[in-house]
């Protein structure tokens, strides 16, 4: 099954989604493991979380990975104000503060 056998939104919360981080540290360098339960963060919407946490936690492009478990279930992320859905921009605005709120690393 695919998103274009979808019609309408969603009605309802069969699992919750969830992020799950890691922060791994030696000798002063980081890498930082972001796993989230969504099917893609997609073109538009990566490098606007990316930057969320690089410039949060003053981290290198190359010590932050973000990673997704490509679920066809999970919303579809957007912040697209002319092709993406209402609901989805919301939702994809509250993953982006959430994930980037989180306490990766410590300061």
């Amino acid at each position: 099954m695919d998103y274009s056998s979808r019609k309408t939104p969603s009605e309802g919360v069969h699992d919750p989604l969830s992020a799950r981080i890691v922060v791994f540290e030696s000798n002063g360098k980081k890498f930082v493991l972001v796993s989230s339960d969504l099917g893609s963060y997609g073109r538009d919407v990566f490098p606007e979380i990316q930057k969320s946490i690089l410039d949060k936690y003053n981290l290198k492009e190359s010590e932050l990975f973000l990673s997704t478990i490509h679920s066809h279930s999970s919303p579809i992320l957007s912040l697209n104000q002319e092709r993406g859905n209402p609901n989805n921009i919301k939702y994809t605005e509250r993953v982006e503060q959430k994930i980037a709120w989180l306490p990766l690393v410590k300061q």
